[in-house]
């Protein structure tokens, strides 16, 4: 589960939607901030690569990309379902380091004393598979 963006390579919409409240915002927010990368780098070929192949694969990306609206993330509040604790709202703050505005720190939270705080906590506890050996026991 990611804090901070969701990652357009993995932009499919059916899974996503049950993972993240407010999806559809969401989604479409996440379209728009390669706009903010394609004006400082227009000749990028591997944001045109990725725009590209999400544009192919993705009905909500072909519909939103023309829609031109650039998004930048700074702070918000982020809804999650995770399939064994139930609903999560993660508050994130994105920070940048100074003379490098290519490089973006997520700084992620929950509220202290709250369902979210103690339903990580349960999941940084939980032993399920061997971690160590990857998705799925693979290497």
């Amino acid at each position: 589960m990611q804090c901070g963006d969701l990652d357009l390579e993995s932009f499919d919409g059916v899974r996503t939607e049950h993972e993240v409240r407010r999806w559809a915002a969401v989604a479409a927010d996440t379209v728009a901030m390669p706009r903010l990368d394609a004006g400082r780098h227009p000749d990028d070929p591997k944001l045109s690569a990725l725009n590209g192949e999400s544009s192919i694969h993705s009905g909500e990306f072909r519909r939103w990309w023309p829609d031109h609206r650039v998004h930048r993330r700074t702070t918000g509040t982020k809804g999650y379902r995770h399939p064994l604790v139930g609903e999560l709202a993660v508050t994130y703050q994105a920070l940048q380091p100074a003379g490098d505005p290519e490089q973006t720190l997520f700084v992620c939270t929950t509220e202290p004393d709250s369902p979210s705080q103690t339903s990580l906590r349960l999941l940084a506890q939980w032993n399920g598979p061997d971690r160590s050996r990857g998705p799925a026991g693979k290497f």
